[in-house]
C-alpha cells in the first residue's frame, strides 16, 4: 500500500524551530523493490535534500538505503558502511559533497561534536541513527524510517516542504491503487 499525505504538519525536535512536513508510506515485498525505489526516490529528491535521517532497527536497511542513494548520485567506487569510522565522505557525487554517518556507537551528544559535524554541515549528510543526538542539532530534510514486518520493509517518508513535490511525485509513480 502506498499512501501520500498531501496534509502538511509540523515537526520539530529539542529546541529546532519548526517547519511543515509532508509524508509518504509504502511497502517493499523484496530487496530488488526497496533498492529500486530508493534509486528513483534519490533521482526525484536528491539535489533537495541536504539533510537526510535514517531510522529503523537493527538489519532494517538503513545503510542499504544510504549505498543506493549514493550510487544514484554517481559515486562509482565501493560505498563503505560507517558503522567503525563513523563518517564516510564522497566527494563524487553529482549534488556536491555527501556524508555518511552512522551514530549507532555515540553514547553521548558530545561524541557527535567531537566528529567535527559543524564541519559537514554545508554539504550533503545521510546519518543513521540520529536519535542518537543529531537530531537535536540539525533539522533533516528528509526522515526515512524503514521497518521490518515479516518478509516485508515498511518506508515511511517525512519530508520537509523543499522535497514536497518530489515526494507526491515518488508516491504518482508507484501507481498503487491505495494511491490517496
Amino acid at each position: 500500500m502506498t499512501q501520500y499525505n498531501n496534509r502538511t504538519s509540523t515537526a520539530h525536535d529539542g529546541d529546532m524551530p519548526s517547519r511543515p512536513r509532508v509524508e509518504a508510506n509504502y511497502v517493499c515485498r523484496s530487496l530488488n523493490e526497496f533498492v529500486s525505489r530508493v534509486n528513483r526516490l534519490a533521482k526525484l529528491i536528491s539535489p533537495m535534500s541536504r539533510v537526510i535521517f535514517l531510522t529503523g532497527e537493527l538489519g532494517a536497511g538503513k545503510t542499504t538505503f544510504a549505498r543506493e542513494w549514493l550510487k544514484t548520485n554517481g559515486v562509482t567506487g565501493a560505498v563503505k558502511s560507517p558503522s567503525f569510522s563513523m563518517v564516510e565522505s564522497y566527494d563524487d557525487t553529482r549534488v556536491g559533497t555527501i556524508h555518511h554517518l552512522d551514530l549507532y556507537r555515540v553514547n553521548h551528544e558530545d561524541e557527535i561534536r567531537c566528529l567535527g559535524l559543524d564541519e559537514y554541515l554545508d554539504d550533503y549528510l545521510i546519518i543513521e541513527w540520529p536519535e542518537k543526538g543529531v537530531s537535536q542539532i540539525i533539522e533533516s530534510d528528509l526522515s526515512v524510517d524503514i521497518r521490518v514486518e515479516k518478509d516485508n520493509r515498511i518506508v515511511t517518508l517525512q519530508g520537509s516542504t523543499s522535497v514536497a513535490d518530489g515526494l507526491k511525485q515518488f508516491a504518482i509513480e508507484l501507481k498503487d491503487p491505495d494511491y490517496r
